[in-house]
This record gives C-alpha cells, sequence and structure tokens, in this order.
C-alpha cells in the first residue's frame, strides 16, 4: 500500500495519509517508497552527519490506552486523551482514553534533531489512526513511516526491519540501511533474530489500572503533575517507592494516582533520548559501523569495570552461573562477573533477600553491598545507580554520604524536596531498618550539617531503645521523639514518617 497525499486538510487526513499496512507475506512483500519517491535509507555521505531511522512501537512504550466498554462517557481528566472506536461485531462504538508517557512531545521534538522518526505497531489501521491523531494530528512529530495491520489482519509474525526497506534498493544500500535503524519497543521478543539487535528495550508504560476495564465507568489515571501532588498533601498519603525494572516488574508507570499516592515521573523517554544522542554520535562520527553495534557499546558501558559477586541466593545454579539472568543481565551491561570473593578487585556485591557471609565481608573492607534492584534499575536506565540509595538487605549506609541536600526558603519546598528523595529509595520487604534509613534521609532536609550529628544520634539513640526494650524505655523514647520533633518540626516528621511507612499487603 503506497502513501498518498492528503487531497484537503481535514481532521486526521494527514494522519489517514502517513498510514501504511504490514505487508501480508513479510518475506515476500516489502513496504515500498514514499509517495514523493524518497528513500527511508540514511542521507548519502554529502549529507553527513547521517541521521538515525528511530522505529517506535506504540502500546506501551508510547503511551497506554484503556478501554473503557460500551462507549461509556469520559469525565475529561488532564492529559488524557479520549475517542470512540467503531466495534462493528458487537455493532457499537467502544470509548478509549489513552495516557502518553511523561515527556513524550519533547522526546519526539528532540530526536528530530537526528533522526527520522517511523511507527511500527501490531494495532488495528483504524485504531491506529485515532491514537496518532490525538497525540500529533498534523503529523509534525511523526514525520517518517507508520506501518500498522489492517482491521482484519492477524497479528501471527513477527515484526522485521526488512518491513521498512525499499524493495529496490541495491545490496550497498541495504548494508546502508541496515547501518541506521534502531528500534524503541517495550518487547523485544516480538522482533524476528534479525532485527533484536536494533531494539533499545523499555519497561512497559502503565497509567491505568488495567487495558480494560470492566466497568461503565473512565479507567483511574495515575496523575504525576504538580496539581495531585498538592491534593495529596506533597504525597504524604502514603507509602511506596520506585518499582523495579522491566525485569522484575515487568512495566514502569507512575504509581500513584490522582486520588491516591503521589506518583514520580517515569523518566524513561529521558533516558532513552540520553542513551540515543551517544548512539548517534558514537555512529555518526565513525566510533561505530553501525547504529545497532553502537548500542551495543553503549550497554556495555554502564557497569564497565565492575567487578561483582552474587550473594543471599540470586544465582539459582551455582555450580552453572552463567546460567542465571541477573549473571547474564550483568555481563551484558559490561561487568565482569565472579564466583568467589577476591579483595584485590572485587568491587560490588549484589545481594538476594538474605544477608550473607560476602555482605558481610563487603561491610568490613568497604565494599559497595548493594541489592538486586541496583542491577535492575542500571539495566532499566542506561546508567550505574548511585550504591548508596539501593544498600543490600541489612545494610544501611552512613546518610551522610549521600549528595548534598539543597537549601530550600519554604517548609513546603523542603517538605516535598524530602518526600521526593525518600521515593527515590527502594523498599524491600518491611524492613524496619530501612525504613529509619529513609526517614534519617528525609530528615537531611530540615537540619543543617551543624545539627545533623544530633540528628542522627537521636535516630540511633531511638533505635536502640525499640530493639532493646526495658522499663524506662517507653519514656526515654518518648524524650527522644520530643527532641527530633523540635528540631525537624511537628509537621514536616509527621508528613514524612506517614510517607516512609512500609506499603501493606
Amino acid at each position: 500500500m503506497q502513501a498518498q497525499a492528503p487531497s484537503r486538510q481535514e481532521p486526521g487526513s494527514a494522519v489517514e495519509a502517513a498510514l501504511l499496512c504490514i505487508p501480508q507475506s513479510p518475506s515476500v512483500s516489502r513496504v515500498r517508497r514514499s509517495a514523493s519517491g524518497a528513500s527511508v535509507l540514511s542521507p548519502s555521505p554529502r549529507s553527513r552527519p547521517p541521521r538515525l531511522q528511530l522505529v517506535l512501537d506504540i502500546d506501551h512504550t508510547l503511551l497506554h490506552a484503556a478501554h473503557v466498554p460500551g462507549g461509556a462517557e469520559a469525565v475529561p481528566i488532564d492529559g488524557v486523551h479520549s475517542f470512540l472506536l467503531d466495534n462493528p461485531r458487537a455493532r457499537r462504538q467502544d470509548r478509549y482514553q489513552v495516557r502518553t508517557r511523561h515527556g513524550l512531545h519533547s522526546f519526539l521534538h528532540e530526536v528530530q534533531k537526528f533522526a527520522d522518526v517511523h511507527i511500527y505497531t501490531m494495532a488495528a489501521k483504524s485504531y491506529t489512526r485515532k491514537v496518532l491523531n490525538a497525540i500529533d494530528p498534523e503529523v509534525r512529530l511523526i514525520r517518517g513511516r507508520v506501518l500498522c495491520r489492517e482491521d482484519n489482519q492477524p497479528d501471527n509474525f513477527s515484526k522485521s526491519l526488512s518491513h521498512l526497506q525499499p524493495a529496490d534498493a541495491e545490496p550497498a544500500e541495504l548494508d546502508e540501511f541496515k547501518a541506521a535503524y534502531l528500534v524503541v519497543d517495550d518487547r523485544d521478543e516480538v522482533w524476528d533474530n534479525v532485527s533484536r539487535p536494533h531494539v533499545l528495550q523499555v519497561p512497559a508504560f502503565r497509567a491505568f489500572d488495567s487495558d480494560s476495564q470492566q466497568a461503565h465507568i473512565p479507567p483511574r489515571v495515575h496523575d504525576s503533575s504538580a496539581a495531585a501532588w498538592e491534593a495529596d498533601g506533597g504525597g504524604g498519603g502514603g507509602g511506596g517507592s520506585s518499582s523495579a525494572s522491566s525485569s522484575s516488574s515487568g512495566s514502569s508507570s507512575g504509581s500513584g494516582s490522582a486520588s491516591g499516592r503521589f506518583a514520580m515521573p517515569d523518566p524513561t523517554l529521558m533516558d532513552v533520548l540520553r542513551v540515543l544522542r551517544r548512539v548517534h554520535l558514537d555512529w555518526s562520527s565513525g566510533g561505530e559501523e553501525s547504529a545497532d553495534r553502537a548500542l551495543d557499546a553503549q550497554r556495555k558501558g554502564v557497569l564497565d569495570k565492575v567487578h561483582l559477586v552474587f550473594a543471599g541466593g540470586l544465582l539459582e545454579t551455582p555450580d552453572h552461573p552463567e546460567r542465571c539472568a541477573f549473571w547474564r543481565l550483568a555481563e551484558s551491561l559490561g561487568a565482569q562477573c565472579h564466583r568467589k570473593w577476591d579483595a584485590t578487585f572485587i568491587t560490588h556485591v549484589v545481594a538476594g533477600e538474605k544477608r550473607s557471609g560476602s555482605v558481610e565481608r563487603a561491610v568490613k573492607e568497604g565494599v559497595h553491598a548493594v541489592s538486586k534492584e541496583w542491577l535492575l534499575h542500571a539495566a532499566q536506565r542506561w546508567c550505574k545507580q548511585r550504591e548508596e540509595l539501593y544498600p543490600a538487605p541489612g545494610v544501611l549506609p552512613d546518610p551522610s554520604r549521600l549528595p548534598p541536600v539543597p537549601s530550600l526558603p519554604s517548609v513546603e519546598q523542603r517538605i516535598k524536596a524530602a518526600l521526593m528523595a525518600v521515593k527515590l529509595i527502594p523498599v524491600v520487604g518491611q524492613n524496619g531498618e530501612q525504613r529509619d534509613f529513609r526517614l534519617r534521609v528525609a530528615t537531611r532536609y530540615f537540619v543543617g550539617p551543624a545539627l545533623w550529628p544530633r540528628v542522627n544520634a537521636l535516630f540511633d539513640r531511638f533505635q536502640a531503645l525499640e530493639s532493646n526494650p526495658n522499663e524506662t524505655s517507653n519514656e526515654e523514647r518518648d524524650r527522644v521523639l520530643k527532641e527530633l520533633t523540635r528540631l525537624v518540626g511537628d509537621d514536616a516528621l509527621g508528613r514524612i514518617v506517614s510517607a516512609t511507612e512500609p506499603p501493606t499487603t
């Protein structure tokens, strides 16, 4: 199917002109050149630096769409698009609500500076048209090819970059074609083996409770806006923190709602933009011969010069550690994995749920002892994470080693900054010591460096009284709390205590 220029600018006509359909026989039929005759290949050497050809998935990569059965009336929600879609089988119209991933439009605007943007989705054409018309009706941000299924076409085939290459290209042009393409998708297993090295996988974005609501009401939307934060009293309504990466939880979202807890914005697209810029620079400057090799080099640089051992039950098959998912993940990020402890070169101990001898030794010898989330989040965000934020179970680093806190004029600003800092610290189970650590981090926003040793000593005393109660411990504990409240502030302490409560199960 060849794209045609719209005869007149009606609503959605620009999107309609951009739509192409995936060939029914991908191995034989391929998408042709655009109506203008322009090739989808990267520019000729005369127009260097060359541009990346960036292929984006839609659902759970750029946005999340939730189906509201029966075409129920939409309740307007800031930042949520709504549309009706014909359902011929049921002879009705179904309503969908769409929330784009945080920073989508800024991301698309920035990547246009060095890449041509294409869409490749397994979604049906009618749905794809509605979604693209909602997020980019004038085709100003997504100006490349759009591949999707016909409405009645099955999806029992793999995605392939070969569907995008020109049918009449010469072998040399095909090599240039392959060198320029990268894919951003929340699922790499839907791509064929040849295309998979080009895929930059991201955690699935989920803004609604589910993909299809079972009641005739709009889906609950996670809201990370400032207004929602204010409505939540600065996020003090409950605990929780950033989830594990896609490798462990399979999703990434705001983990909150407009009527619930404060939700951290999803940084995925900004992380992807950072990686794509580096990949483009590396490839276009001749550092790597293709974009996919530059992508692999970026991946292997995440944990370069890191030498680690695993502890706490993370290796399911100790005799064959290379079969373990954590071992393979660490190696894919450039880390050197070792079976045994060696103080001469080991830099990190990555621990599971149990405190082990390796963790004890790491703490004693000043080696980083981190939780598995440190590794998972490094893979998710394509950069090494601060070890202080990911202590191994039972290990509490000195909060004074954390980055200095900013000087903020108002109490409300300090409370918000403290709550955001707390929510960046992963929560692993119902760990009382970890909750104490998160409280200490938060209180640093309310006391200056001169008072911090006093506050830290009060926390130490309170923890000792909790661990070893005696006849006078209650009275002394009250005195400690009273002094902490005086130093930090009653309202501030109450709100951060509420925010650091472990999540209920």
